[in-house]
């Protein structure tokens, strides 16, 4: 159904990008994925926005990818020219993604299947990751504040295709430094999610499968696969919150956040992702054995053990993030879906895992389908 075949991109502007500015010369020996995130995400998703707008004839595949992929290097070179941008950048970083990708699933082919290792499901419904806004936000069903800020960058982006006739280019690049500066106090300024998106290296990372599928014409839609992250983690700790007073390390709270964000993860860029970069804040947060052993294990329960029994009612509100919020922390507060480990509580060093791969062969005998805390 979509076009996720590796990118062969062309970096010869045509009179559809709506852009004549023209590429520096490529640089060597660059980390593609060290420069992309040197980038503004917000630059990158209205980069993308603008395309999109500039060409509703073309349809996700390979011209759509190649002339995609040529319009936002160009956009972001000209709103950020001090970056060590070049030609064939996405290009590059797509291919690093696939690199990591088969690295992770030799280590695991030599270790043997873990509990995260398996292929990307298709959701139900899934709109792919080139929509129009009125699909995404269908998709996302985003609250007021988050809806008014994609909405925001939706209205300056179509704005593009009027240069020249209404307003100058000095006009509206004025603006767009103008609602860059307006956003970045909002959720769409993450950067740990920006670095957990545009990471390439396999080290540390607990990824199955997926990832070969999900990832394989990446570098041009990291922009969407951004935002929605951004979304699913904003609504995670503010769920938390409200919920469970924040969730102390260790605790219930805790738990309910890990697995919420994985239900909203998986339902919003596909399970792949979902594993990719919930293990990625792994590694981006260095933690104690215990505590990321308890969480790789409440990412997995909410991707994959007990996603389908909380991502909503099929005939009234499924997929619906209040919703599964509400499912999730149903699912916590009942004590008989927890499993306590009373040994790995604050304070009680002496029987702590010595390791992690001590503390994930423990976990890996509890049922997948319980959660894990170790704080009462």
């Amino acid at each position: 159904m979509y076009a996720f075949g590796l990118m062969v991109l062309s970096f010869v502007l045509t009179a559809q990008t709506g852009c004549d500015t023209q590429l520096a010369a490529p640089a060597k020996e660059k980390n593609a994925s060290e420069v992309l995130r040197s980038y503004s995400p917000i630059y990158f998703y209205l980069a993308y926005r603008e395309f999109v707008n500039l060409n509703p004839q073309l349809k996700e595949g390979a011209a759509f990818e190649a002339q995609a992929a040529s319009y936002i290097e160009t956009r972001l070179f000209e709103l950020e020219p001090d970056k060590a941008g070049y030609p064939g950048i996405l290009r590059d970083f797509t291919i690093k993604q696939q690199e990591m990708v088969a690295a992770a699933k030799l280590k695991q082919s030599l270790q043997g299947l873990s509990k995260t290792s398996f292929e990307d499901i298709p959701e139900a419904d899934f709109p792919g990751f080139a929509t129009t806004m009125e699909q995404e936000l269908a998709f996302l069903k985003p609250g007021t504040p988050e809806r008014n800020d994609l909405l925001a960058i939706e209205a300056l982006a179509k704005q593009r295709s009027g240069l020249g006739k209404t307003f100058s280019e000095a006009s509206y690049q004025a603006q767009t430094k103008g609602l860059k500066k307006a956003l970045e106090a909002t959720w769409l300024e993450d950067e740990e999610t920006w670095t957990a998106v545009t990471q390439t290296s396999s080290t540390n990372l607990n990824i199955g499968g997926g990832w070969a599928t999900t990832l394989a014409a990446l570098g041009l839609y990291v922009g969407t696969v951004y935002v929605r992250a951004a979304l699913a983690r904003k609504y995670a700790l503010e769920e938390t919150s409200i919920k469970f007073n924040g969730g102390d390390n260790g605790t219930q709270g805790d738990a309910f956040r890990h697995v919420y964000l994985n239900v909203l993860l998986r339902r919003w860029v596909r399970l792949g992702w979902a594993v990719a970069i919930t293990s990625m804040y792994e590694t981006l947060n260095p933690n104690e054995p215990r505590h990321r052993a308890m969480d790789l294990h409440n990412n997995h329960v909410g991707h994959r053990a007990q996603y389908t029994n909380l991502n909503g009612n099929w005939f009234l509100d499924f997929f619906d993030w209040q919703q599964m919020s509400a499912n999730c922390a149903a699912f916590i507060q009942n004590s008989s879906n927890g499993h306590y480990i009373a040994a790995w509580r604050d304070r009680n060093e002496a029987m702590y895992p010595s390791s992690h791969s001590v503390a994930e062969s423990y976990t890996s005998n509890i049922n997948a389908d319980k959660y894990i805390f170790i704080n009462p």
